[in-house]
């Protein structure tokens, strides 16, 4: 590969020089086995002074997972911890609504299945863990009761 050397402009006229310059003489790379430079041995010497640290390439994965874990995957513990706790302290006589969203009282708590009294004579059998919410005694009734 052929190059041409040149002097600085401010030198005035004639300072130009125009001598050509080979690409041994300008980046000290061996030669591979049949006498030419690879394209990577001429990239590493080029960039050797002004590559980053290897790590730096780590961080935005690094960042995007401390996001995904402060913004989503935290968040949704903590939602399901506490559904974990209001399935644990169901008790009999509870107003709860299910995940389909049958609004009922608790009659019987077993370890696995909850009976809901949906209305007089009307018993689901539920299983616990789809109990969506426990209503509070003090919340006002829905506008069509």
């Amino acid at each position: 590969m052929l190059l041409t050397a040149r002097a600085h402009p401010a030198g005035g006229e004639g300072s130009r020089l125009e001598s050509p310059v080979f690409l041994p003489q300008l980046l000290p790379i061996a030669k591979t086995s049949d006498g030419f430079f690879s394209m990577l041995d001429i990239l590493a010497a080029a960039s050797g002074a002004n590559a980053s640290p290897s790590w730096a390439g780590w961080l935005p994965i690094v960042g995007m997972i401390l996001i995904f874990w402060f913004l989503i995957i935290r968040p949704q513990m903590r939602q399901a911890k506490q559904h974990r706790e209001k399935v644990a302290a169901l008790k009999r006589g509870d107003e709860v609504v299910t995940a389909g969203g049958l609004v009922g009282k608790i009659a019987k708590v077993d370890e696995h299945y909850v009976e809901i009294d949906l209305a007089k004579g009307v018993r689901v059998r539920a299983v616990r863990s789809t109990i969506g919410d426990v209503i509070k005694p003090g919340t006002a009734p829905a506008a069509n009761d």
